[in-house]
């Protein structure tokens, strides 16, 4: 029979205690359970295999695919049925529903000592509790929290990041500072040979990684390199010495390490190299020449330039617009205005729907 219990009502004063009973078809008293509720979800029920005994409280116990509910001796968890017998034994710190991406609650996440484990849906062990959600001691964290690819659980073991899958299977092993999913379904392992901050960016101090396709095949080893930083489009900007360029996810070369910095801007790459600086494309080609000053403003659609002292104007498109020529650039009223050393003015109007320079002597170009 179902478990059951009384208590008084408020009004009444403290009530007395109370407690669940399990009878056999004779009424006979066969099993009987007592809690005491500390606001731990899960915990707060001693579990007996005896006679009627005092009552010490009664809560209401969450079940578990509405035929178990949830004891405890000696502040460990486990599972009962609705006949009061043990189908998991109290041996864990808790026991949680695991919720998969697809929204699936079958299986369940059993945790001790701040590791965990998993239970199937026939309440088997998949796995012991032994792996953590995250490198940080002080965070033990959720394995729904650190699916990747939609199915695979990022975990730590013994301080190392790998991937295993919902059944415990090792599909990346444990060799990794951290885990992260790339384009296309790729999957990167970071390693950092220095010692950080583990809530610093992903990519701060990472001067090593391996890159894994979408059935975890390793594609390529980064290893050679002062420090990477994932870049998109599967390509990494690395440093070498004190220069920079770009590899892709097998590790060709795609923009030669020469330059003292590059940067993303606007699906290509400001970069430096001396004291002059320029923009390339994706694929190394010069869009604006490296002969200018290292003060490049990009201020939509036009881009502003410094040589020799002078300020000249590109449009995003990477053409020509102005000269440098002008000697001072301020803002005013929706443009900034250009001055020549004259004192003549020309600007650049930022407006919606059509932007243009004018030149002093009147000259319009619309900039795309």
């Amino acid at each position: 029979m179902q478990p059951r219990g009384m208590s008084w009502a408020a009004i009444m004063g403290p009530p007395p205690k109370n407690m669940y009973l399990f009878r056999n078809t004779e009424g006979k008293i066969v099993k009987t359970y007592h809690g005491i509720s500390d606001g731990r979800g899960l915990k707060g029920m001693d579990y007996f295999n005896a006679g009627l005994i005092y009552l010490y409280g009664l809560r209401d116990f969450t079940e578990y695919h509405g035929y178990l509910k949830y004891y405890e001796i000696n502040e460990q968890v486990g599972l009962i049925n609705t006949k009061g017998e043990v189908v998991v034994p109290a041996v864990y710190d808790d026991i949680l529903r695991y919720q998969d991406f697809d929204g699936d609650w079958g299986k369940l996440i059993i945790e001790k000592d701040g590791y965990f484990g998993f239970l199937d849906t026939n309440l088997n062990v998949l796995f012991p509790p032994i792996y953590r959600c995250s490198s940080d001691l002080n965070y033990y964290g959720y394995p729904e929290h650190n699916i990747l690819n939609d199915s695979f659980i990022k975990v730590y073991k013994n301080g190392k990041c790998g991937l295993i899958d919902e059944n415990g299977v090792v599909l990346i092993d444990f060799k990794y500072d951290n885990l992260l999913p790339i384009h296309d379904s790729m999957i990167v392992g970071l390693i950092n040979k220095e010692l950080i901050n583990p809530n610093q960016y992903f990519w701060n101090n990472v001067q090593a990684c391996e890159i894994y396709d979408v059935k975890f095949n390793l594609i390529t080893s980064l290893d050679e390199y002062d420090h990477i930083e994932y870049n998109g489009i599967k390509r990494f900007i690395v440093k070498k010495g004190n220069l920079v360029g770009v590899v892709n996810h097998k590790g060709k070369v795609i923009i030669p390490i020469e330059y003292n910095s590059l940067a993303p801007q606007d699906n290509n790459y400001y970069v430096v190299k001396g004291n002059k600086s320029g923009v390339i494309s994706l694929e190394g080609k010069v869009l604006i020449p490296i002969e200018y000053e290292c003060n490049m403003y990009f201020y939509e659609p036009a881009i502003y330039v410094t040589q020799n002292g002078l300020i000249g104007v590109y449009s995003n498109k990477y053409q020509l617009i102005a000269e440098p020529q002008y000697k001072q650039r301020y803002w005013e009223m929706g443009k900034f205005m250009l001055v020549r050393p004259d004192g003549s003015k020309g600007f650049v109007l930022h407006q919606k729907g059509g932007s243009y320079y004018q030149s002093p002597e009147g000259e319009v170009v619309k900039m795309e």
